[in-house]
């Protein structure tokens, strides 16, 4: 995806997204909470992390927006955001929570995640140092906590969490996240588009990602020279795919809220379209979801893929994230 938040890239695209999850106490009587924000109240709140809406499509469950940098999901009552490249997602929360505010929604769950960065020293503060991006949230959220998981020098996670959501929960929460690193150059192909006349909807289609979860309303743009983002929407549920194709920062992500009690299958799908070197899984729930907990949530052996590392974690709320690495198994020669 190339640079469109007005920064130049100094030694490549940052593909990886820091994301943003709000969610709001919204009264029983009012229809459509977020939703009935405008969009020039949107634009505003994009241009504070440097990005841009380029197309909107919605359903009646949700508003779900494409940006010059990542996606938009927007609830009655919650709000999802991911944005990559040197934007400042964070620097668009204050006025987030001030307009809640002034319509009379009041913030009850914050979650704020990223993976490590190639290149965190370019971005702007406090991006890219999970300290500073803690110190930051917490002037609006006093009972918040950091957590970094996975190994501090490798490949690793970090979230920020603040729950004030009383049960009992109206819904259960679940996400699943597939960030992949060092994709095949074949199958990263598709998604350049030096001409500008290329055909997104072909590019879903021909690549597999339409087949990933059937009979949902999909939306893509394909950026010029290079880059893709698609959003899809299931019912009540979102799925989103992001594609950073150059060789030398290349990184597909994958993340969907879509209630399912085994992952499995869909993780191989995902992984078999970009076929990645590496990749992170992380998936997280509250113990309401319809996950079988009887299980181990992720799979510890995918086909062709060797799992490095494996790390689970509960915090308070009922809330729980369990995240793997994997790394592509070497052929063997006979």
């Amino acid at each position: 995806m190339g640079s469109l938040s007005g920064v130049d890239d100094v030694e490549g695209f940052e593909g990886a997204e820091k994301a943003l999850e709000l969610e709001f106490e919204v009264a029983e009587d009012d229809a459509l909470g977020l939703r009935r924000w405008s969009r020039s109240v949107w634009d505003h709140l994009l241009s504070l992390a440097r990005c841009a809406i380029l197309d909107v499509t919605s359903n009646e469950a949700m508003d779900a927006y494409i940006l010059s940098e990542s996606s938009l999901f927007v609830y009655r009552h919650q709000l999802i955001v991911k944005t990559c490249g040197r934007t400042t997602l964070l620097e668009m929360l204050p006025d987030v929570l001030d307009t809640a505010k002034k319509d009379g929604l009041s913030a009850i769950f914050i979650l704020y995640r990223r993976k490590n960065l190639l290149w965190p020293e370019q971005q702007i503060c406090p991006h890219g140092d999970p300290h500073k991006e803690e110190e930051f949230i917490n002037q609006f959220f006093d009972n918040g906590e950091g957590f970094i998981i996975g190994p501090p020098k490798g490949d690793h996670w970090y979230l920020y969490i603040a729950d004030n959501s009383q049960p009992p929960y109206t819904e259960a929460e679940q996400t699943l996240e597939i960030m992949m690193h060092e994709c095949d150059s074949d199958a990263l192909r598709p998604f350049f588009n030096q001409t500008g006349d290329k055909d997104a909807r072909h590019v879903t289609e021909t690549t597999g990602i339409a087949g990933l979860l059937p009979g949902s309303l999909l939306h893509e743009y394909l950026f010029s020279p290079c880059g893709y983002s698609m959003n899809g929407m299931l019912g009540k549920s979102y799925w989103t795919i992001h594609v950073t194709p150059e060789s030398h920062c290349s990184y597909a992500s994958f993340e969907t809220n879509v209630p399912l009690r085994d992952y499995t299958d869909l993780i191989r799908s995902v992984l078999h379209i970009f076929r990645p070197n590496q990749a992170i899984v992380a998936l997280t729930a509250d113990f309401a979801s319809p996950l079988d907990h009887s299980s181990p949530f992720l799979p510890t052996a995918l086909c062709g893929y060797k799992l490095r590392n494996k790390f689970t974690s509960t915090f308070e709320g009922d809330y729980h994230c369990l995240t793997c690495r994997y790394r592509k198994e070497a052929l063997t020669g006979g």
